[in-house]
């Protein structure tokens, strides 16, 4: 690598305080991770290749699993590459669907992501028809010629041969 024998190294993307942040873990094999700087830290870890930090990261981020925010981590996990951390929001997003449907977080979900989760055969519901019922402020907001309906069809269709989880 060229950055080897080069005097200075400019390293982008990450802020100050964070590298400072993990140069002190090098040197004491501790550090905190918050609410604050989770979205920051793990991007940099991985940069720098400091896999224990970018896993205590992943462990951070699933204590905080909760139906307001399992979407947004579960993207953020998937931007990252973390793949045992999307795996395990995308499984709390479907064992907490009634509480997750009523979010901020599922609102602003594409309609390719809301057909994903609830055509999911792990999803748990007390009743299809409140699965059904999740995505019609999709269709009333997105539904242009008919286009968001049909694919919806599609979605129950496949939802009535599965068995749902009470």
């Amino acid at each position: 690598m060229s950055e080897s024998k080069a005097k200075k190294i400019e390293i982008k993307d990450v802020d100050g305080q964070t590298l400072s942040k993990l140069i002190d873990y090098i040197y004491t094999a501790e550090i905190e991770v918050t609410e604050e700087n989770v979205q920051v830290l793990l991007p940099a870890a991985s940069l720098l290749q400091l896999m224990d930090v970018r896993q205590n990261c992943c462990d951070f981020l699933q204590s905080q699993l909760h139906p307001t925010n399992c979407l947004g981590i579960r993207a953020f996990a998937d931007m990252h590459t973390c793949t045992d951390l999307l795996q395990q929001a995308n499984a709390y997003a479907e064992q907490h669907f009634p509480e997750v449907m009523l979010g901020e977080e599922f609102l602003s979900l594409s309609l390719d992501q809301v057909c994903s989760l609830i055509s999911s055969d792990k999803l748990t519901v007390s009743s299809e028809e409140k699965t059904r019922s999740s995505a019609l402020p999709i269709n009333i907001l997105s539904d242009a010629g008919g286009r968001v309906s049909n694919h919806l069809g599609q979605t129950h269709s496949k939802q009535r041969d599965r068995t749902l989880v009470f």
